[in-house]
């Protein structure tokens, strides 16, 4: 079977590369260019396969605005319009839902185009749409926050991390209630390569389904010997629980939790 991971220089798309040709897949892994066409003259006269769709930015979105516009949404316009696969699967963000209080995947989403931080969530949105309103053999798969030996990321858990590893001590400038839901990258990697082959929903989350506190994290840092404080101007960022029934009722509970995780994950970067 032919895959086609684009975005597999990112760390999410490099991993779902990898697994797949572990398991002897045809894999083509297009090298990403900041030029579209050349991007897009790798892969345009071939069969792509199943396409897996990880372009895009994380934590730097702010920063980069209009490389955030063209990963999100013009490039998956292209390979829309004049792309040859099999099927489509679009990775977005359940950061899509920072302003819902429900987290259903039919139901509307609240975005504030006055507010800098849902530029983010317009574009993952926009992309959704085009995927999900051209093409039939596609789907969208919301992606909670991901943790694994993702070393460069800029990411909050990462910095948590970084921080324990470099100084021996933690400062959380978010409360001890602020939570959001963590997934292993294998879990992530698992869920989606189960979406390609045998996924029958359009839109999935893909989440543990259970918030973790930032006290719960600064618990496990305690039992990893690593002493944790919170900045008094720290404010609450708490992110509504991820409904996951879709996915679970499908393919059943994901394997890890990060409080199990943790202490292997600081492991990993005491030793890089």
């Amino acid at each position: 079977m032919i895959y086609t991971v684009l975005g597999a220089s990112g760390f999410i798309g490099a991993k779902i590369a990898q697994k797949l040709k572990l398991e002897g897949h045809d894999v083509i892994t297009p090298v990403r260019s900041r030029n579209s066409k050349e991007y897009l003259d790798q892969i345009i006269d071939i069969n792509l396969g199943n396409v897996i769709y990880a372009v895009g930015l994380t934590a730097d979105f702010r920063e980069k605005p209009f490389d955030t516009v063209e990963a999100h949404i013009c490039l998956i316009k292209d390979i829309l319009k004049y792309a040859n696969f099999s099927n489509l699967v679009y990775l977005s963000s359940t950061r899509v839902y920072q302003k819902n209080k429900s987290t259903i995947e039919t139901d509307r989403i609240s975005v504030d185009v006055c507010d800098p931080s849902d530029l983010y969530n317009l574009s993952k949105l926009m992309g959704e749409s085009l995927v999900l309103n051209t093409v039939n053999n596609s789907c969208v798969v919301r992606l909670s926050n991901v943790y694994g030996d993702d070393f460069d990321s800029n990411n909050f858990l990462n910095q948590i991390l970084q921080q324990a590893t470099n100084e021996g001590k933690v400062e959380f400038h978010s409360s001890p209630s602020s939570s959001k839901d963590y997934i292993s990258i294998d879990d992530v990697v698992e869920r989606i390569i189960q979406v390609v082959t045998r996924g029958k929903e359009r839109v999935y989350n893909i989440g543990c389904g259970m918030n973790t506190s930032n006290q719960q994290l600064a618990e496990e840092l305690k039992k990893c010997g690593i002493p944790s404080f919170f900045n008094k101007t720290a404010k609450e960022w708490i992110f509504p629980d991820l409904d996951v029934s879709k996915s679970l009722e499908e393919f059943g509970t994901v394997k890890n939790n990060i409080s199990k995780d943790f202490e292997s994950l600081l492991t990993l970067y005491k030793n890089i």
